[in-house]
């Protein structure tokens, strides 16, 4: 039995230095790469930070419009409420979103984001298309009072969507 436990000894210990017990673990990280899908910010993210007022603005238009939020009427410039929702207005569409809209298109609305803007055409405007804006399922339809761009103007201390 004596001669055993030395020859266990001597077969064991370099099995146990081999799997590396006592170093260090190896925490490094391959190199980062983005994601072919992922659309990354410019280098100059100031183009961004100076529309995220008027891009605010129109998010909110969309998802409170999905709500049924008559305050969304306040984002409108008239001759945008008089030129999209008719001699009626905003005011007295909007609690009727549902007989206007599909499930779908409601749906797509509250879950909307608007990443970008391009500024134009006018000095203090910018214009965000439809096809630019995020959509986390399946986009909505452009109809009626969903429109193919939006103009966004300055106007005093506030922004408002334009036509």
């Amino acid at each position: 039995m004596r001669v055993r436990l030395p020859i266990a000894a001597l077969v064991l210990a370099p099995m146990i230095a081999a799997t590396g017990c006592g170093s260090r673990a190896d925490t490094s990280m391959p190199p980062l790469t983005p994601e072919p899908t992922i659309t990354l910010p410019p280098e100059d993210g100031t183009a961004l930070r100076k529309s995220f007022p008027a891009r605010m603005v129109l998010y909110r238009y969309l998802r409170g419009m999905a709500a049924g939020d008559r305050r969304v009427c306040l984002y409108l410039a008239p001759a945008y409420d008089r030129d999209t929702f008719g001699r009626t207005g905003c005011r007295a569409w909007i609690p009727q979103v549902r007989r206007h809209l599909s499930a779908t298109d409601l749906a797509a609305l509250r879950q909307v984001t608007v990443p970008t803007a391009t500024q134009g055409p006018g000095p203090a405007d910018y214009t965000v298309l439809f096809s630019d804006l995020h959509w986390r399922a399946h986009p909505a339809r452009t109809s009626g009072v969903l429109a193919e761009s939006y103009t966004l103007r300055h106007a005093g201390n506030r922004w408002l969507i334009a036509s």
